[in-house]
């Protein structure tokens, strides 16, 4: 790879966007939740007097006043659940579907423990990032210059350009381009790219960017930047429990753009900077 040339490059930004945040919180507290269709439901308004729910209370609603849904499991939006249905209106679609309300405080919605939990990936985050920036509860920048600097000197080329495609696929890769097409609506639903990757579809371009790399500082350091956002992704998974989607660029609103291209269990890189 070429040698580095420090402070006379772009940084390496990453990208990190959680999955399902506020049922994947839930489903953290009550495992009775995993693998089944559930939802996340807003507290109904205009109830006054009624008793607040605090976050260990049975928050189960089967009936009655419900609020919006806010949060969609992937197994609800397979059987048509949308985050524009009310409770009742998923019940009808879906009568399967769990929905959990959110906890109340003083008759308003408490996001407290959504809230925590963000809090919770953004430190184990900040662990290895130069700088950190929660952009809303489930979306954080991240600034992995150093640490993707320190993958280029202490990894082999040919190790950093496996890790990273087989975890990673480009802006302009036939992959990124279909997820493009999907809409906002068939996203939300749950199209089938999302849960699910055959490695080998990540290949593709791969072979000519690392051709590239061997003359493109920026380019080594995206791929060591996908590697980074690749493990960090693992490790909130291993530590909190939280999948979460990932893209690396040299700014934050390339990188965001990138993961929210396809929502698909993977790293995206643009190259182009």
């Amino acid at each position: 790879m070429p040698p580095l040339q420090r402070g006379a490059l772009p940084p390496v930004v990453g990208f990190i966007d959680m999955d399902c945040f506020y049922v994947a919180v839930e489903r953290a507290r009550d495992p009775r939740l995993l693998g089944k269709p559930c939802a996340v439901v807003q507290y109904p308004t205009g109830q006054r007097g009624r008793p607040d729910l605090r976050p260990e209370d049975d928050r189960w609603r089967t009936g009655g006043p419900m609020g919006g849904i806010i949060a969609v499991s992937y197994e609800a939006r397979a059987r048509g659940v949308t985050r524009q249905m009310s409770g009742a209106e998923a019940k009808k679609v879906c009568p399967e579907v769990i929905l959990v309300q959110v906890p109340t405080a003083f008759g308003k919605a408490d996001l407290q423990i959504y809230k925590d939990a963000g809090d919770a990936v953004v430190d184990l985050l900040a662990s290895r990032c130069d700088a950190t920036e929660k952009r809303s509860v489930d979306e954080v920048a991240i600034d992995i210059t150093g640490a993707a600097e320190h993958l280029l000197a202490s990894r082999a080329a040919a190790e950093l350009g496996a890790a990273a495609s087989a975890a990673t696929h480009l802006a302009d890769s036939a992959l990124s381009v279909d997820a493009a097409k999907v809409t906002r609506s068939s996203a939300r639903q749950g199209h089938d790219k999302q849960q699910s990757r055959d490695t080998s579809e990540l290949a593709d371009g791969w072979e000519e960017v690392l051709r590239r790399a061997a003359s493109d500082p920026v380019a080594w350091r995206l791929i060591a930047g996908a590697v980074v956002v690749k493990e960090l992704r693992q490790q909130v998974e291993s530590t909190l429990g939280f999948t979460c989607s990932g893209g690396v660029a040299t700014n934050k609103v390339l990188a965001k753009q990138e993961d929210s291209a396809g929502k698909d269990g993977t790293c995206r890189e643009r190259q182009d900077g």
